[in-house]
């Protein structure tokens, strides 16, 4: 009999590590807090707050934002922690600072979060944001807009002025969405998943971010702009770019 190719008894080193991360980050007792965590994000707003106006950071104090207008502790997340309303007139949270902008990875990284649409929002004929960053004035941003059209929301990857989108026009469930959008300059593309299933084609990401942050919200444009109208939740960012695999492991709580 020929040499057995040991190559067919293991998987590489990459599966062996990331199926040993998500064994870890789903251990008895841990928390999705935990699980998220265990990822190591550079930012994480669980937005879990029952009082006050913080938006507290499970990373650093430094980059706790500020609440306007929110209802907290409105709904309860598919994981059971309380969660905030955003009632798509004022609402929002300011979460801009000089660790966010020092910590958020523009060139490779990928964005997380978990939204539920108020009743009615994916028909009413306007438009919403539940997560947006820019740099410059816009030139780059990491934008999920909910559009006008019914059913419609946009993944924005922009990078010093060249934009790559992905339109899904297939949003009509008023349960829980995860969120996700990946981005690589070393690998140039950029990816956007609903339900930890990509959506949408590949897109080249065309450009190199080098922009610093000047504008960074959950549940709005800016302020008082382009309001989202729904519950938010478990807002992470990860300086590397997630593999669907490992998305499909914070689908799970």
């Amino acid at each position: 009999m020929g040499r057995r190719d040991e190559r067919r008894r293991w998987p590489s080193r990459t599966m062996r590590s990331s199926s040993l991360l998500m064994t870890l980050n789903s251990g008895a007792g841990a928390t999705y807090t935990d699980k998220v965590m265990g990822y190591s994000p550079t930012s994480l707003w669980m937005l879990k707050e029952t009082s006050g106006a913080a938006t507290v950071s499970e990373v650093s104090a430094a980059q706790n934002g500020t609440y306007t207008g929110v209802t907290l502790a409105n709904g309860t997340t598919p994981w059971g922690d309380p969660c905030p309303y955003f009632d798509g007139t004022t609402a929002h949270a300011d979460i801009i600072s000089a660790a966010l902008t020092a910590s958020f990875p523009g060139t490779e990284g990928t964005l997380v979060f978990w939204m539920k649409a108020a009743a009615g929002t994916w028909t009413n004929g306007t438009s919403g944001t539940p997560f947006h960053v820019q740099g410059n004035g816009g030139q780059s941003r990491v934008s999920i807009f909910k559009e006008s059209g019914n059913n419609e929301m946009k993944w924005w990857y922009r990078a010093d002025g060249e934009s790559d989108t992905v339109t899904d026009n297939a949003m009509a469930s008023y349960d829980w969405y995860q969120i996700a959008m990946t981005w690589s300059d070393s690998a140039n593309e950029m990816k956007a998943y609903k339900n930890a299933t990509q959506t949408g084609a590949t897109k080249a990401a065309n450009s190199t971010w080098s922009d610093p942050l000047d504008t960074a919200f959950i549940g709005s444009l800016s302020s008082g702009s382009t309001e989202f109208i729904g519950w938010m939740a478990g807002v992470a960012i990860f300086g590397s770019v997630l593999t669907q695999p490992q998305l499909a492991d914070l689908y799970t709580y």
